[in-house]
């Protein structure tokens, strides 16, 4: 056989990389992966009321990036890595949208990723985050059968808790949380005049995206907006918007660590209300998922009056969601 017939399982560094870092996330459970699974090879579309000969077809031909399965070789969610084509071309959004589908009325988790799958932020890249976050919801779904959590539990990724370097203290396991002990830290020292932020997420249909900003005001006409726009999924254990929401607060405390160092990464106020614009808009438009208030027009960027720290000298607390 030509060495030329023989194609490579991963084809480029992002695919190589996602393949590293699934197959560590993975193996510490006990499971297994698989690269470019045919579709109609992991779920049996005929088995789904109300499919059409046009989704065999596709699921036939259509494959998953990786497909993660238990002991038994059964699949327990897949994941897909999307490049920019997937954001600006209309007929992969819609295969895209048909795949979610399928894997949705299957009752296959998927989610999907872009380019920044592997950024890291504390001790986390995006990827392994979200893969850890699977299998705690499922531990947690396994204790509420076994009777060992309340019926009326619900998980969610800020209940996660990590210990600090201090006997005792703890932080929330997310993807923010050095971000938001970093903003703690900055308004004790004076550098910001509130620890308080404010993000917002909305839908983008059109880009089959979610987007986030989160703002917090560092100056008189000056604040830091943290942004993030990441592929609307239906995947356990977190939703898009949490994710949205952990990636641009996480943004917003990098550019206040640069701010305190002297870098002129602040907006000022009308470039910080173009942003908020674009939230009102969603607001009106029935596109946010967040909690709005009742008058779009009550949405206003925060002042940055002075707001006084605890006058305790004791530990401070840990950075969860305000």
């Amino acid at each position: 056989m030509s060495p030329s017939a023989i194609k490579r399982l991963t084809v480029n560094r992002g695919e190589e990389l996602a393949h590293h870092l699934i197959g560590k996330a993975v193996q510490r459970n006990g499971d297994q992966m698989s690269l470019k699974s045919r579709l109609a090879d992991v779920i049996d579309v005929e088995a789904i009321p109300g499919t059409s000969a046009s989704d065999l077809t596709y699921a036939m031909k259509a494959h998953l990036d990786f497909v993660i399965a238990d002991e038994e070789s059964l699949p327990r969610f897949a994941i897909e890595i999307d490049g920019s084509s997937h954001w600006a071309n209309d007929r992969a959004r819609s295969n895209d949208e048909r795949k979610d589908r399928l894997c949705q009325e299957a009752g296959l988790p998927l989610i999907r990723v872009g380019s920044n799958f592997a950024r890291k932020e504390g001790r986390w890249t995006v990827l392994e985050y979200l893969i850890s976050n699977f299998y705690t919801w499922q531990a947690s779904e396994a204790a509420q059968e076994r009777g060992e959590l309340p019926e009326d539990f619900f998980f969610s990724p800020f209940l996660m808790m990590r210990p600090e370097n201090k006997p005792g203290e703890y932080l929330f396991d997310t993807l923010d949380a050095d971000a938001r002990t970093a903003i703690v830290r900055l308004w004790k020292e004076g550098t910001l005049p509130t620890p308080v932020i404010q993000w917002h997420s909305f839908n983008i249909p059109e880009r089959r995206s979610v987007k986030t900003y989160a703002f917090i005001p560092a100056a008189p006409d000056r604040y830091l907006v943290g942004a993030s726009e990441i592929r609307a999924f239906g995947f356990c254990g977190i939703t898009g918007s949490e994710l949205g929401e952990q990636l641009a607060i996480a943004e917003t405390g990098s550019l206040a660590t640069q701010w305190a160092n002297g870098k002129a990464v602040a907006m000022n106020t009308k470039r910080a209300t173009k942003a908020l614009d674009e939230v009102k808009q969603a607001a009106i438009e029935g596109r946010c998922l967040t909690t709005m208030p009742t008058d779009v027009d009550e949405l206003k960027l925060r002042g940055p009056q002075r707001e006084q720290p605890p006058r305790t000298d004791g530990p401070t607390p840990g950075s969860g969601p305000q």
